[in-house]
């Protein structure tokens, strides 16, 4: 390939602590796996990993909204794993150097799907509605408390979660894949967006997301976010009636 896989801005050598000591570690993740080797940094291959990883989560989402499966017994874990992928992008956004602080990540994750732009995403109050389809309209509040329903059930206050809507994802959908897209592109561009995903308390746990995160995209500095987007909205969030396929038959 002649041009740059993703040329994710670099930090000033030393200026970021947390990244100074975790570096290695995302170099010596990417060594084993050739298809990118030699041809990345390591904080190009930390966005290559966060990718993969979404590209696993978003993939585990379309599974469990399989035609096959029982919406009433799937579709709850399904957002859930859809939030954990907003969760994500919160943290490297917010560039979180903590073990916690997941509500404010998924918040700051959906205040970038409702409006992408660096300079303004993180004033999108709590209320605005993101999504709005013929049973309800949803705020960030509101998909936050979803989130913690479907990942705690009775943990939490069952008045906070509205009635569950089974058009939810395939509403949010083509809203985070232009989110991802926005996000991936602004690394090339942004030296704090960089510096925040460098910063991202994120473990280098295993290859596989590098390689899944990489691969399977087209590289350079604007068609690697486009065609990352593009993957996300190829896939089928909607609602699927369960009674189409006996009508159907």
């Amino acid at each position: 390939m002649s041009e740059p896989l993703y040329p994710v801005r670099q930090p000033p050598p030393g200026a970021i602590p947390e990244w100074t000591v975790a570096e290695a570690a995302w170099r010596n993740l990417a060594t084993p796996n050739i298809l990118v080797e030699g041809s990345t940094d390591p904080l190009t291959i930390k966005a290559f990993y966060v990718t993969g990883l979404i590209s696993h989560l978003c993939h585990s989402v379309n599974i469990l909204l399989d035609p096959k499966n029982l919406t009433e017994a799937t579709y709850y874990p399904a957002y859930g794993v859809f939030a954990s992928a907003d969760e994500l992008v919160g943290r490297c956004i917010r560039g979180n150097i903590e073990e916690w602080g997941a509500r404010k990540d998924l918040t700051a994750g959906f205040q970038w799907v409702a409006q992408p732009l660096w300079t303004t995403y993180a004033e999108v109050v709590d209320e605005f509605v993101i999504v709005k389809d013929s049973n309800f309209p949803h705020t960030i509040s509101d998909l936050v408390a979803l989130r913690n329903f479907a990942a705690h059930g009775q943990a939490v206050n069952q008045s906070e979660v509205q009635e569950f809507d089974y058009l939810v994802l395939g509403r949010l959908q083509p809203h985070f894949a232009a989110a991802m897209e926005a996000y991936l592109a602004l690394l090339v561009t942004s030296d704090e967006a960089a510096a925040n995903l460098a910063r991202a308390n994120i473990s280098p746990f295993r290859g596989r997301p590098i390689l899944d995160g990489a691969w399977p995209f087209a590289p350079g500095p604007d068609s690697f976010p486009r065609s990352v987007g593009e993957a996300i909205r190829g896939m089928d969030w909607n609602y699927k009636n369960p009674l189409a396929s006996l009508i159907g038959s």
